[in-house]
């Protein structure tokens, strides 16, 4: 890697049709990946992320996603501690049902992950 190279951006956007936070859903997401390759996530990453090694990654969402407002006229702010790249999705049998899962690129080395 050529490592004096440098890259900038000339722009960014939200994906969806309110080009807002919180504005997308699963389906946009997929067309932007389709129509313009990877889109950057945030998530609240369970400690557990820390240990991953292949597959499937499944932790319980409710004891990691907390909202941070509690106005219902907006939709809420999630906390988030990490950034990753998705670059496509997916979807296998687990403990006989479909699940859906998205392909996600970390920044965390070549030791981490599959």
């Amino acid at each position: 890697m050529n490592s004096s190279k440098l890259w900038k951006v000339d722009d960014y956007g939200f994906v969806g049709n309110g080009r807002y936070y919180g504005s997308t859903n699963e389906e946009e997401m997929m067309n932007e990946i389709l129509l313009n390759g990877p889109i950057v996530v945030a998530l609240n990453a369970a400690p557990d992320l820390y240990y991953y090694s292949s597959g499937i990654f499944i932790t319980n969402p409710k004891d990691y996603t907390t909202e941070s407002n509690e106005d219902s006229r907006v939709n809420p702010w999630y906390f988030t501690n990490h950034a990753v790249v998705c670059v496509g999705w997916g979807e296998t049998k687990f403990n006989n049902k479909m699940m859906k899962y998205w392909i996600l690129k970390n920044s965390w080395g070549t030791q981490w992950g599959e």
